[in-house]
């Protein structure tokens, strides 16, 4: 009896909670604004984190500003935010080398306040070398939350033979109207490499008498 209590905790214990981490998934790209790659996120302390981009031209102007922040409610107290002013944003991770041999996953959290008229998404962009997204897999479009929201994207198995490189994108969409005011910040960014191939029992636990 105490070696199949054992085997009963032992099976609780590797069973996910609600809420928690897929427990197959590898990790391919960690950022929390203080950290990177496991490096300072902002190395120059230009309010900046390093090797992220913000999309150019016409449909983007610069005066929407954005930048770090200081946020004792984010997970290193430190968070990436939109500042909307009468314009489009979008603002991009660096690109991190993946495979098709794999499926991904993305989390991250989002907090939007203050907007009426504009929405923001999360989309998890797959880039071929040349960084042409090929694949795309984006959040449902946000106008406010209550404090951060976790948003999941993926699993996404790849087919595509040219694809070599993903990235995760914050866009702000101006809307009918234009906000001069209201923000979108975005918090703990995580994305993960998983088997394409998944198995499941029909026990809950994979625990059986016989």
């Amino acid at each position: 009896m105490s070696s199949i209590f054992s085997l009963l905790i032992l099976a609780a214990m590797a069973t996910p909670t609600s809420g928690s981490r897929d427990t197959d998934a590898v990790e391919i790209y960690h950022c929390n604004f203080d950290q990177q790659f496991g490096q300072a996120a902002d190395v120059n302390y230009d309010d900046w984190p390093d090797h992220w981009k913000r999309a150019v031209g016409p449909n983007y102007p610069h005066y929407v500003a954005i930048g770090l922040e200081a946020d004792p409610t984010a997970t290193a107290e430190r968070c990436l935010t939109i500042y909307a002013n009468g314009g489009n944003a979008a603002v991009e991770s660096p690109t991190i080398a993946v495979s098709r041999n794999f499926s991904y996953v993305a989390e991250t959290r989002l907090r939007v306040s203050g907007l009426e008229h504009s929405r923001v998404r999360l989309t998890l962009e797959f880039c071929d070398e040349d960084r042409q997204v090929l694949v795309s897999e984006h959040s449902d479009w946000i106008r406010q939350t209550t404090g951060w929201k976790k948003v999941v994207m993926g699993p996404v198995k790849l087919e595509d033979l040219d694809v070599r490189l993903v990235r995760i994108k914050m866009t702000l969409e101006e809307g009918a109207r234009v906000d001069l005011s209201g923000t979108a910040s975005l918090d703990e960014v995580w994305i993960a490499r998983l088997p394409k191939l998944t198995v499941k029992t029909n026990n809950p636990f994979n625990i059986y008498t016989d």
